[in-house]
């Protein structure tokens, strides 16, 4: 009898385990109320401009390890969504790619464009 309920008890751990690891995770991130990222795409529905900042990692996937860091600053406009994706190429380099990204914040820049190009 404790044997049974032993192995009963480890395959409902097993199965358990299983189905925590296969269920897919809430990956989207909220940066500010109405502002989630997921990977690489922003989602803002709120009435505001957001500034976004992150530091996306890259690789050459010859080596399959992160080469550089490239930071990232976007603004996302009221009620749009945005790829954030930068382009990791140095100058001269073709063949690195945004291997993962990682979101250091969000601050509401309601203030207009200015025209200027810088």
């Amino acid at each position: 009898m404790r044997h049974q309920l032993a192995f009963s008890l480890g395959v409902t751990a097993l199965v358990a385990s299983a189905v925590a690891v296969l269920a897919p995770q809430a990956a989207a991130q909220e940066l500010a109320p109405g502002l989630n990222c997921d990977r690489f795409v922003c989602r803002n529905d709120t009435d505001d401009t957001y500034r976004v900042e992150a530091l996306v990692s890259c690789s050459d996937w010859g080596d399959r390890r992160i080469t550089h860091e490239v930071p990232v600053v976007r603004k996302i406009r009221p009620r749009t969504t945005l790829d954030v994706t930068p382009s990791c190429n140095a100058p001269g380099e073709t063949s690195s790619h945004a291997l993962w990204i990682d979101y250091r914040g969000a601050w509401v820049d309601n203030r207009p464009a200015t025209g200027s190009a810088g």
